[in-house]
Formats: C-alpha cells, sequence, structure tokens
C-alpha cells in the first residue's frame, strides 16, 4: 500500500509538472489557433533575433553540423560551438522525426527540459524538508512553480531579466539555458545529499564531471555553483573548529573533493579561455553582455520577489534550526542570486564580474526559488498550528500566484505577434526562402535591411546572409548601408557588381514593395531572375 502511494504522489508531481510546463509556453501554442489562411507559424515565443538565431543552430544540426558557424555574417568562418551544443544535437536528432517541423521539435525539446527541471526541483524540496509532510512538500512544489511579484490592477511588478514568474524563471524556449539550469540542479541535488559522504574519490569524480558540464553549458552557473559549494565548505570548517576547537582532519573529508576538482579543472579553464578568448562569436556575445549590467532599485527587487519572498524571510530563523548541507546549499543559492542581483563589485571603475564576460544577472538562478518556497512553507507550518489551517492559508497564496500569473499570461501572449510577419509567415514568403535551401550555392544570401528576413534565412534555408542577428553582424552599420545604397539603387552598375564579388555573394532576396523590379534589373542588368511570386524575387549573380 505504501508503495502503490508512494507512486502515486510521484504521478501526481510529474502531471503537475507536464501540466505548468504547457501553461507557461501556452501564449506560444495558442497562435496555432489564430493562424491566417495561406501563412506559416514560426511560433516565436520570444525576442525573434534570438529565436531565429537558436533556430539557425538547430537547422545547422540537421545539416549534419555539430559544429557551428555564424551566418549571420558573410565574412565570419570560424567554427564553434560553446553553450548552444544542444541546438546542433536538437538538430541531429530532428533529422529522425520528419513529421516535426522546426519550431515544433524546438519547442518539443523546450517542454521536455521543464518537465524534467520541475521534476528534480521536487527532489530538492522533498530533500529540505524530508522531515515533513507530502502535502507541505507539495504546496512549496506549488509555490516555485507559480510565485509571481507583487501586483496591482493588470501589472505584475518585473524587470528585465528577472526570474518573478515562471514564464521567464525556467527559461521555456531557449534550451541552452534550461540545460544549464538542469545541471546546476543536478549539481547542489548531489552536493546536498552527498557533501559529508566519507567516499571523496567518487564525489570527486562525479563533481569534476559536472563542473565539466556546466563549463560546457552556462559558465554562470559555473561560477555560481562552486561559489556555493566553496562557502559551504567553509562554514562546515569553521562549524568543525567550533565543536573540535582544532581542525579535525577525520571529520573534514568534505573539502578533498573541491580540491582535487579545482587542480584537475584548472588547466581545462585556461585551455576553454583561451580556445575562445578569439571567436568573434564569443566575443560579440561578451560585448552585448558587458553593456547589459544592470542592478535593480532595493524595491523595485523586493516588488519583483513578492510575497514568496518576504515569506522565506520570516521563515529564515526556523530553516536554520537545522543546519545541515542542504539547508545551507539551498540557501546560499539564493543568497548569491540575490547579492549579485544587487551589488555592483566595481573596482577601478570596472565590474569584477567583466572579467568573466557576463553580466550580473546572468548568476541569478531559479534555483533560488527553491529556498523561498521551502522557507516559506517552513514559516507557515511553525505559525499554523493546524494541518488544516495550513492548508487554507497554502492555498489562498496558491490562488494569489495563480491570479498573477494569469496577468503575466496576458502579457506573454502578445509576444508572438511582436515579431509580425515573421511570425505568420506568408506561405508564398516561406516558398520562397525554402528555394534557397533547395538551391543551394556557395555565395552569400543578401537580403534588405527593411525586410528583417537576414534574421530568418540561416533558419529557414540554412544559408550565410551578408547581414542578419546585429550583434553577430561584424560592421553591422556599414553593411546596412551597403546593402541600402544596393537596393536604394544608389549604386552604378559597375560599383554594385564590385560590390556583390567582395562580399561573395551569389543570391539577392527582394520584394515588391521593396524595389520595381523593371527598374531593378535595368540598374542591374547582370542579374538573373531564379524566382518569383506573389511575396519574394530572388535574384542570382
Amino acid at each position: 500500500m505504501a508503495q502503490r502511494t508512494t507512486k502515486l504522489k510521484q504521478v501526481l508531481i510529474f502531471l503537475i509538472a507536464v501540466y505548468f510546463s504547457l501553461f507557461f509556453i501556452s501564449p506560444v501554442l495558442l497562435t496555432h489557433f489564430s493562424l491566417p489562411k495561406n501563412t506559416v507559424n514560426w511560433y516565436v515565443g520570444l525576442y525573434y533575433p534570438d529565436y531565429f538565431e537558436y533556430l539557425s543552430f538547430v537547422k545547422q544540426g540537421q545539416m549534419g553540423n555539430f559544429f557551428l558557424k555564424n551566418l549571420f555574417s558573410h565574412e565570419d568562418n570560424q567554427l564553434f560551438i560553446a553553450s548552444w551544443w544542444p541546438y546542433p544535437l536538437l538538430g541531429m536528432i530532428w533529422r529522425y522525426l520528419p513529421f516535426l517541423s522546426l519550431p515544433a521539435c524546438y519547442w518539443l525539446a523546450s517542454f521536455i527540459l521543464a518537465v524534467i527541471y520541475m521534476v528534480l526541483a521536487f527532489l530538492v524540496i522533498d530533500l529540505v524538508l524530508k522531515d515533513y509532510l507530502f502535502i507541505d512538500k507539495f504546496l512549496a512544489f506549488l509555490f516555485f512553480l507559480t510565485a509571481v511579484g507583487f501586483y496591482y490592477g493588470q501589472k505584475v511588478v518585473n524587470y528585465s531579466y528577472s526570474l518573478g514568474s515562471g514564464f521567464s524563471r525556467f527559461s521555456l524556449g531557449a534550451p541552452h539555458h534550461q540545460v544549464g539550469h538542469i545541471f546546476f540542479i543536478i549539481g547542489i541535488l548531489y552536493l546536498a545529499k552527498n557533501f559529508l559522504v566519507k567516499n571523496w574519490l567518487k564525489t570527486s569524480l562525479v563533481i569534476f564531471f559536472l563542473s565539466l558540464l556546466l563549463l560546457f553549458s552556462s559558465p554562470p552557473q559555473l561560477l555560481l555553483f562552486w561559489l556555493v559549494y566553496l562557502t559551504t565548505i567553509l562554514i562546515f570548517l569553521l562549524k568543525n573548529w567550533r565543536t573540535e576547537k582544532k581542525i579535525n582532519f577525520s571529520k573534514i573529508n568534505f573539502i578533498y573533493p573541491a580540491a582535487l576538482v579545482l587542480i584537475l579543472i584548472a588547466p581545462i579553464l585556461f585551455f576553454y579561455q583561451r580556445s575562445t578568448a578569439n571567436l568573434l562569436v564569443i566575443n560579440s556575445g561578451k560585448n552585448w553582455d558587458l553593456a547589459n549590467f544592470f542592478y535593480p532599485p532595493l524595491k523595485l527587487f523586493f516588488l519583483t520577489g513578492g510575497l514568496i519572498l518576504l515569506l522565506s524571510f520570516l521563515g529564515l530563523v526556523n530553516y536554520f534550526k537545522k543546519i545541515e548541507p542542504a539547508r545551507i546549499i539551498l540557501f546560499l543559492v539564493a543568497f548569491f542570486s540575490i547579492f549579485f542581483s544587487l551589488v555592483p563589485l566595481n573596482f577601478f571603475g570596472k565590474n569584477l564580474l567583466a572579467f568573466f564576460g557576463f553580466h550580473n544577472l546572468r548568476l541569478a538562478s531559479p534555483a533560488s526559488y527553491l529556498f523561498y518556497a521551502t522557507a516559506s512553507i517552513i514559516f507557515l507550518s511553525s505559525f499554523f498550528k493546524t494541518k488544516r489551517i495550513l492548508m487554507t492559508a497554502g492555498f489562498l497564496i496558491f490562488c494569489y500566484f495563480i491570479a498573477g500569473n494569469l496577468i503575466v499570461w496576458r502579457e506573454a501572449a502578445k509576444t508572438p505577434y511582436q515579431a509580425a510577419y515573421l511570425q505568420f509567415m506568408p506561405e508564398e514568403m516561406y516558398q520562397g526562402l525554402k528555394f534557397l535551401e533547395n538551391n543551394q550555392r556557395k555565395g552569400v544570401v543578401l537580403t534588405s535591411p527593411n525586410s528583417s528576413l537576414g534574421v530568418v534565412v540561416p533558419a529557414i534555408a540554412g544559408r550565410r546572409v551578408f547581414f542578419g542577428r546585429t550583434i553577430f553582424t561584424l560592421d553591422y552599420d556599414k553593411k546596412q548601408q551597403l546593402a541600402d545604397d544596393f537596393y536604394q539603387q544608389k549604386m552604378t552598375a559597375d560599383q554594385a557588381k564590385k560590390f556583390l564579388q567582395e562580399a561573395g555573394i551569389s543570391d539577392i532576396v527582394a520584394t515588391d514593395w521593396e524595389i520595381n523590379k523593371e527598374e531593378f534589373i535595368s540598374s542591374y542588368p547582370f542579374l538573373s531572375l531564379k524566382f518569383e511570386n506573389s511575396q519574394l524575387l530572388i535574384y542570382a549573380f
């Protein structure tokens, strides 16, 4: 009977994870039911340049390439992989799923990763609240999934890159971030269970491989993981000193794995840094991050954290009545997430995080909400003396969170439509871009700055463009001006021919609302029209 009850609880947790994963991507999925006639739905559920960048990586994997190329700039031929490796891997899997479209495969992967993360999150809750009843753990799980910032009217307090609602907290629509978060939560779960285990060699090997996975999936999460790990070691060393009045080496085996792994991983970190230092794509990403440090005012941070943050602070005293690895580790995840969100580490005019190449909010972990949720339940359990009252209070708080999520949902439902015709792409435009894929040529594709098609050609056709994604296009402004001059026919025929030759351009994509076909071919008689429909013109050079 007990075994059957345990299985039912496991099934319940899994179904809740499935339900909320679907809920958080439902704004994207529901666009299926508003698809205009003769259009193709691209299910754009996040900032569209990011989305099509990730799809371009999946497309390269589908074409058999594990190492990626920057297809958004004509002269960048460097191969790279970095934290984007889940995308080509997904593309290689997609090759064997011909019944799925590219967006369907992408969102299915994101959905599966979200379910995995949520189930792992419950395992952490189960460990921290091991002395509590299942109903307490279940409430903590619901709080973790649904917590939102404070809200008034139809607005939930939030800021960019915050974790204030599940729509941003679980990184749905960005599988490479989801993979990094999964490895991180596996790491803290393993540490929480094995921190004091005496078999330090096995622990060393596991932590070493987890560190490698984090390095190649999410360097910010690797840094956070090790800050938490080393601080936990320091706390238990002090605890040992306070108890023994000296360092008892027979009781501090927990320091050996960290020491060994640091020795092993140091040369790998050095090699990784050296091998990526000259990659244009990596440096472009770093430059963007370094220009986007943001430290929210304390009031804004508190309001975004909302009721769950307040309850967790009230539960701190009871939370630390037990000093054990699981509780210390989870608290430190939240502590460092808050610290890096609020405290600028500026020395001599430069933020110390600039050395690592990412902005401060990359270090905010969704796992911090596991601390908020468990500490909240510990407070509520101590405050309300009967389970009936606790369940009533927990249900009311859950309802408050759900109401906030519905407000956020209405905002999230607007995201796909912000991509305009890149969300619901005219079918004939899509056919034109597939023509580029089906007629692969060695040269570069030129698109008009006014069309934004340079962002989507790499994802749909797998072709390199002259310019596309802003941060990945070298000399973007200069290229935009050149392209504008070309499409507006400000170039002479000789100037245009020289421009196309020097850039290695073989295909030119245009629309009839951008150019007059007769005037265009009259200005550039060396072009030949290879494809034409009501949406696109494609010329060959």
